[in-house]
């Protein structure tokens, strides 16, 4: 799913399979920033990783958001 904002583009990505997936993305979304709630995270807040490249690799039951300004 896109989203545009006031301050940029969004994707919403969710894995809802019980395996990691990888994801391309379009070209534009490259050094974007990546805000995922997953298995790992537990309670605590989402973590926070800049994109290299455009391909983004999820956890299983993994809901990512990816943005750029």
């Amino acid at each position: 799913q896109g989203f545009i904002t006031k301050k940029g583009k969004k994707i919403l990505l969710i894995n809802r399979r019980d395996v990691p997936a990888e994801f391309e993305l379009p070209k534009e979304m490259a050094g974007g920033t990546v805000s995922a709630v997953d298995v790992t995270t537990d309670d605590n807040p989402p973590s926070m990783a800049k994109l290299n490249g455009a391909t983004i690799k999820m956890e299983p039951y993994a809901v990512v958001v990816v943005g750029k300004d």
